[in-house]
């Protein structure tokens, strides 16, 4: 069943192009805007090469990623979600439309992420700042973290979707998570959803990875339980 729902959202998948597309150029300013800003900064240079923890924390910043990044995935995802009721109907189970709705989201959310990953990837290497095994990992679990933590504030988003029926209060609830966990960050309140935006060591980095999964798994089974128990 999975396979097959996987062949089937592929197809829906552009409907969504109009919207990378604008995600695309969102994420070519963020990351040309802290390329430059970082270029531009003499303090990151340390004997002729980038200090790897400057660059990390710009291009980590809580404010382009965690703020504007974050916000483009989830309105996206709640806006373009969409399912198709007569399989239910032809395959007896509710169960067809969550594997619908989250095969769609993991399909959608990792193009959205797969370009800003490249271009941020390139820019360290264009850098010079990827010198060992140590800083590559950081920077790839840093990303990890990104893309779990957007499917987080995703899925949560579609809960209220689909506890409401209506895309205004999916919005609503994107807007909402978004400037909660902004706005803990600014005060000093270290969660795991926000911890891409510290410069960890890689061991502390899988930490947070690994501790991410499970909440993806309790937020996907209650998006289940509403998806298989709402009205239609």
């Amino acid at each position: 069943m999975i396979y097959n729902v996987f062949k089937q959202q592929v197809q829906y998948m552009p409907l969504y192009f109009k919207a990378f597309g604008i995600a695309n150029i969102i994420v070519l300013l963020i990351v040309t805007s802290k390329f430059i800003t970082i270029i531009s900064e003499p303090t990151v240079f340390t004997s002729g090469s980038m200090m790897f923890a400057t660059v990390y924390t710009q291009m980590f910043g809580k404010f382009a990623i965690g703020l504007i990044y974050l916000l483009v995935t989830s309105l996206i995802a709640v806006s373009h979600i969409s399912y198709r009721f007569t399989d239910y109907l032809t395959i007896g189970t509710r169960q067809i439309l969550f594997y619908q709705i989250l095969v769609q989201s993991l399909l959608a959310q990792f193009l959205l992420w797969a370009p800003w990953a490249m271009l941020t990837a390139t820019s360290f290497v264009g850098l010079g700042t990827i010198t060992n095994p140590q800083t590559l990992a950081i920077l790839l679990l840093g990303l990890v973290q990104v893309y779990f933590t957007q499917l987080f504030l995703v899925l949560i988003a579609l809960i209220g979707l689909m506890l409401t029926e209506k895309k205004a209060i999916g919005i609503f609830v994107a807007i909402s998570l978004n400037l909660l966990l902004f706005s803990l960050h600014q005060i000093g309140i270290s969660m795991p959803l926000g911890r891409f935006t510290e410069f960890e060591t890689p061991l502390a980095k899988l930490i947070n990875c690994l501790s991410l999964l499970p909440m993806l798994y309790i937020i996907s089974a209650i998006l289940n339980a509403i998806v298989k128990g709402r009205d239609y």
